[in-house]
């Protein structure tokens, strides 16, 4: 996870406000929801792990559920103290989990399922 951490943190923190307002591609998101959508996805994974609580679960509704362009962005600024922080707390629980911690049941599959399938991984968000 970390060669894909460092190069989407070369990515983004090479990039001003107007290089982050760009879109992928005519009429797709812009770097910057992207960006956003990425940071709240891996604030996602803190809690299904059971590593520790979120850092913002109120901006699933910025860049989970709703399209780019639906709401207002948090500042860059914001964006970027997030990212910087969910991806330190989760790279570094990442490091500390064992073996049996990767093979065990995450947060998002209930004891009764995992005990009648120990071996299927289920991503119900």
């Amino acid at each position: 996870m970390e060669g894909n951490l460092e190069r989407a943190d070369k990515l983004f923190s090479s990039l001003d406000q107007s290089g982050l307002e760009r879109q992928v591609a005519p009429g797709r998101n812009r770097l910057v929801y992207l960006w956003g959508h990425l940071a709240a996805t891996h604030d996602r994974m803190l809690q299904l792990l059971g590593i520790a609580e979120r850092v913002h679960p109120e901006f699933d509704a910025i860049f989970l559920t709703s399209p780019d362009g639906a709401s207002t962005l948090p500042p860059v600024d914001v964006v970027r103290g997030w990212w910087a922080e969910v991806n330190r707390r989760l790279d570094a629980a990442l490091n500390e989990l064992t073996l049996n911690d990767w093979l065990g049941r995450h947060t998002a599959v209930s004891e009764e399922d995992f005990a009648k399938e120990p071996c299927v991984i289920a991503f119900r968000f």
